[in-house]
């Protein structure tokens, strides 16, 4: 199958704001991939995805360094109530040990979400300007990486 997802952020405090898709192909004859567009142009395509469904990989836009996380284990492994998980953060924000998490626990949260984070039910458009972080929940989702 194919999973398509799109929003809008602005990273940095004087940014634009981009238009972002998520597209994961994971059906078909090709191998599953992932990719992540912004304004239309592909910024990272994960291939391999079945061994690569966790990772990072830092993409510049408008000259500014952005770091893309993502976890699409669910999506490959467990398709029909799997989430996917995907974290844009600049190259100014930091993220403290407490602040990892080494579990599940960050897939479902347990507490209010702080506003710098964004759960995405799928397919959905959310604007989220003014944010340097975003975090995308997805309930059906899926991805490939490069």
């Amino acid at each position: 199958g194919k999973r398509y997802y799109t929003t809008k952020a602005q990273f940095g405090e004087s940014g634009r704001t981009h238009d972002i898709v998520i597209e994961c192909h994971t059906g078909g004859s090709k191998e599953p991939r992932l990719y992540v567009r912004v304004d239309k142009q592909v910024v990272l395509q994960v291939k391999h995805l079945m061994w690569k469904f966790r990772g990072n990989q830092t993409i510049q836009v408008d000259g500014a360094s952005i770091q893309i996380f993502w976890d699409v284990h669910n999506w490959l492994f467990n398709p029909t109530h799997g989430h996917a998980v995907f974290m844009f953060q600049t190259s100014g924000d930091r993220i403290s040990n407490s602040d990892r998490r080494t579990d599940n626990a960050a897939a479902v949260p347990c507490q209010p979400l702080p506003p710098s984070v964004l759960q995405w039910p799928p397919p959905s458009v959310f604007n989220i300007r003014g944010h340097d972080k975003t975090f995308f929940k997805t309930s059906s989702s899926s991805s490939s990486s490069s």
